[in-house]
């Protein structure tokens, strides 16, 4: 049966060896001999033939590790790909975007181009780039763009920017290799296995990734670690990395790896395969009300923050927490200050939580769905800023959620408990009406010095008396005088995120109003999004996930700052390493304008190749 071959750890079903009889007519293909593929090596000589497959149609890939291809989702769009997206084709006006689909946030990762065409006249530029913010970014020619360049008069150059240094010319046949240090922010480039140059102080507060560009009868096939013969174009030499994964040309230099996903790294506390999941820190489930109260279960974790939401009607937004308690609700929607509500959220439960009658989140026959984030319980006292504050912390989730009294004291400081710098921080006074201030760190260039409203759709504003123009640290983050952040004498609440990879990503993007819209890398398969036009005054803020649209596309849409209930929009897809915008509106996708956003997994993308949607 299927746990002959498998097993679910975490929800995720991970590959085993068969250990068991083949029987008589039983067989097991390996897929080792690529030049005999089909052969059956249990014993049995029960072959397969082949069909319409050579030996270098046969590529590394397996349930346990995918190599990165070219991003057939996100490119230039008049790139052309072939050889299952390794192969790209110059356009007819202008040189061509490829970007790996795996993005790389740390260690040291080499790739190989096999140059299948260097056309005069048609310029190629191989390398890395560090945004996915434009289509026709390039390496070499772009600011966040590093490359070795085949130029217009067939000379070779290497450089950034447009600051080139002169180098030996690649043509066809002519294999480039790119070895790319994150950590150190370097990429050293090669022909045919002979250095050609380093670049260093490359600097980024986001994901980088191999990229090749073309123009018109230049083409290119990339080889991440799957196929040295580059679908025949050359015979293959079989080099592994370091881990013994690939198949490369050339070695790779010591230290650099293949880029798939077995050499992917996820915090302990992500890992399925250590029985650890991200739904052990957010899960979202589905409910409906029965008018009097229950328990709400099958969320996989004791919430310290819950955020209920009607769907089938219009109702507030009700948020709770395990440091206020529970039946103390806030509304998203609204300025009110903290209400009692009896018939609320009662109690954070070890799976779940308990609910009143309160018709929004309890209604006969209602549906609703309750966004779950995992803390530490009711709080602890932390004094690591001038104002004393009570804290609940879980540095695992980058998540935290804290309480405090306001002074009304120009740049008071107040302790989070995360150890890194929060990238998210949505606060609230609970004593009287105001509004939601939010702090986001991809909101602008200096998003201290600015401030969105979760209540609002207001685009971002410049005001110094929210965060002080002060910059969050590891330990505190600094407020002004705005009553949203620093009322004197009255009690406040903040929730605060930092990223953690694999569990969480918290950045921004810019739109280009078409319903083939960015695709944004977060290294996972999302559960969660929210986002808002930073740029747009109007636009509304936006959720979706993964338990109202288990299936792409993700069109049932909430609106924090809104009662209204769900309806269905043209939003995005979730998928193994990532979201894709498909939506031309301007909440999601306003051209040239800023989108933040803030995401969370369901499983990291090492993980992924067993759940499509």
């Amino acid at each position: 049966d299927a746990t002959s071959f498998g097993e679910f750890k975490s929800g995720v079903w991970i590959p085993k060896a068969y250990e068991g009889s083949y029987g008589t007519n039983g067989f097991y293909l390996d897929f080792g001999n690529s030049g005999s593929i089909g052969a059956d090596v249990s014993g049995n000589g029960n072959n397969f033939t082949a069909n319409n497959l050579a030996a270098t149609d046969v590529v590394l890939d397996s349930p346990t590790n995918n190599f990165a291809t070219f991003n057939a989702i996100w490119k230039h769009s008049e790139a052309t790909f072939a050889e299952g997206n390794l192969k790209s084709y110059g356009g007819s006006t202008q040189n061509t975007a490829a970007f790996s689909t795996i993005g790389i946030t740390s260690g040291k990762y080499y790739a190989e181009y096999c140059i299948t065409s260097a056309a005069s006249g048609d310029p190629i530029e191989i390398g890395i780039v560090n945004t996915l913010a434009s289509v026709v970014i390039r390496p070499g020619t772009d600011a966040n763009g590093w490359g070795y360049i085949y130029d217009y008069l067939g000379n070779g150059k290497y450089g950034t920017n447009n600051s080139y240094t002169s180098a030996t010319a690649y043509g066809t046949g002519d294999i480039v290799g790119v070895a790319f240090d994150a950590d150190a922010g370097s990429v050293t480039f090669y022909r045919n296995n002979t250095l050609i140059g380093t670049l260093s102080s490359m600097t980024a507060d986001d994901a980088y990734y191999f990229c090749g560009t073309c123009h018109q009868l230049s083409n290119i096939h990339a080889n991440f670690g799957q196929d040295s013969s580059f679908a025949g174009n050359k015979t293959a030499q079989g080099n592994t990395d370091d881990n013994g994964y690939g198949d490369f040309y050339y070695a790779p230099p010591t230290g650099y790896l293949a880029l798939c996903t077995a050499n992917l790294t996820v915090p302990d506390a992500m890992n399925p395969a250590l029985d650890n999941s991200p739904q052990d820190y957010f899960n979202t489930v589905l409910y409906t009300g029965n008018g009097s109260s229950q328990s709400i279960t099958g969320v996989g974790l004791q919430p310290s923050w819950t955020w209920i939401k009607r769907r089938d009607s219009a109702a507030y937004h009700h948020i709770y927490d395990a440091i206020r308690g529970g039946t103390k609700v806030l509304y998203s929607n609204a300025t009110d200050s903290e209400q009692t509500s009896a018939g609320g959220l009662t109690s954070f439960d070890s799976d779940g939580f308990s609910i009143g009658n309160h018709a929004s989140v309890n209604t006969s026959g209602g549906t609703y769905v309750a966004w779950n984030w995992k803390a530490n319980g009711s709080g602890v006292s932390n004094t690591d800023g001038s104002i004393t504050s009570t804290v609940s912390a879980n540095t695992d989730a980058g998540f935290s959620i804290v309480s405090y009294t306001g002074n009304g004291t120009t740049g008071s400081t107040i302790g989070h408990g995360l150890g890194v710098a929060p990238a998210v921080i949505i606060t609230k006074d609970r004593s009287n009406a105001s509004r939601w201030a939010v702090y986001h760190h991809a909101n602008t260039a200096d998003p201290e010095t600015d401030h969105l409203r979760l209540n609002e759709t207001t685009a971002t504003i410049d005001a110094a008396t929210y965060w002080n123009d002060t910059a969050p640290t590891s330990t505190v983050f600094t407020v002004g005088t705005d009553a949203s952040v620093n009322y004197n004498g009255d009690n406040h609440i903040a929730y605060c995120w930092a990223e953690v990879e694999g569990f969480s990503k918290i950045g921004s993007y810019t739109g280009n109003a078409s319903s083939d819209g960015p695709f944004i890398y977060t290294g996972f398969r999302p559960a969660f999004v929210m986002i808002k036009n930073a740029s747009l005054a109007g636009s509304d803020w936006q959720i979706r996930d993964n338990a109202r649209d288990p299936y792409n596309n993700c069109d049932a849409r909430l609106r924090p700052n809104l009662s209204n209930a769900e309806d269905t929009n043209s939003g995005c897809d979730f998928l193994s390493n990532g979201f894709k915008v498909t939506s031309p509106f301007g909440d999601w996708n306003g051209s040239g304008n800023t989108i933040i956003y803030m995401a969370f997994a369901e499983m990291p993308t090492k993980f992924c190749a067993s759940m499509a949607r």
